[in-house]
């Protein structure tokens, strides 16, 4: 091809030269001239800029793919935020559900318990009501009968006498 084209320039400079005296026009050697220097041009360069805009091409291409898979991959962590958000909402509504039923639950515990208390005190309440009463009225008889056996004697002895009479009363 190198010879071929040194051959066109060689033999395109013979054939176009011209005379400095003619008053033609020499548009059609320049013409062809530059068509030689396009056709060098592009024999020599050829390789080279087809390897230049394909590596612009590819680099250019790889570019667009990492800008496309990080978009990929934050639609992919913005979807895994959104659903562990939802979880999240979910799991704090469960909670705050579970948080009410056991405030519930617990109310419901301590308003037994007191009721139980409440229940006991007032069972203790009448238990020692009854036994300062029936400790009243023993009193009370003894306190009688200690006034009568003093003032008129009686054959019984006054803690039996008061116990009988207690027995009797209760």
């Amino acid at each position: 091809m190198v010879k071929v084209a040194s051959a066109l320039l060689v033999g395109s400079v013979a054939l176009f030269a011209s005379d400095a005296g003619h008053a033609q026009t020499d548009i059609l050697p320049r013409t062809v001239n530059f068509l030689i220097f396009a056709a060098l041009a592009y024999y020599l360069l050829a390789e080279k800029l087809k390897g230049f805009f394909a590596g612009r091409s590819a680099s250019i291409a790889k570019a667009y793919e990492d800008a496309e898979n990080k978009i990929k991959e934050a639609n992919a962590a913005l979807n895994e935020a959104k659903a562990k958000k939802d979880e999240a909402s979910k799991l704090a509504s469960e909670l705050i559900a579970s948080a009410k039923t056991d405030a519930v639950v617990q109310a419901k515990k301590i308003a037994e318990h007191a009721d139980e208390e409440i229940a006991r005190i007032q069972k203790s309440a009448e238990e020692e009501k009854a036994m300062l009463r029936k400790k009243a009225i023993i009193d009370a008889v003894e306190g009688a009968m200690g006034e009568i056996v003093d003032k008129e004697g009686f054959g019984v002895d006054e803690k039996d006498f008061a116990k009988i009479i207690a027995k009797r009363v209760a």
